[in-house]
């Protein structure tokens, strides 16, 4: 099972790559890198991106919520962390099944350790 922090490590140039891709020229997410983008209380909304395939954006999504969900850790607020958490479960339908399993089982873990409700 992979932590939150190798999660991190492995997915955010990956993600931010990938963010990077899908938003060339069209919005702001082109000129900032994930990881400034990234604070507690600010949640990925491009779930739904016209002509972008879903997993992609499951993969950038799952990489913003997990920087996020740290931010808000490394600021002593476990609900905030909580709720970007929650985030990444609710999007694990968009990931492929071997990925889904992968990060659900971590997620579910995650949650526990932060006594989410």
């Amino acid at each position: 099972m992979m932590t939150a922090r190798r999660l991190t490590r492995k997915a955010a140039p990956v993600v931010g790559g990938l963010a990077f891709i899908i938003a060339a020229g069209s919005t702001p997410l082109a000129a900032q890198s994930l990881s400034e983008r990234a604070k507690c209380g600010v949640f990925f909304d491009k779930w739904n991106v016209k002509g972008a395939p879903a997993s992609t954006l499951a993969m950038a999504g799952l990489g913003h919520e997990v920087l996020a969900a740290n931010d808000c850790i490394s600021q002593n607020n476990p609900a905030g962390a909580c709720a970007h958490y929650r985030k990444i479960e609710a999007a694990l339908g968009m990931m492929g099944p071997t990925v889904a399993a992968d990060v659900g089982a971590n997620i579910k873990d995650r949650l526990r350790q932060l006594d989410c409700r």
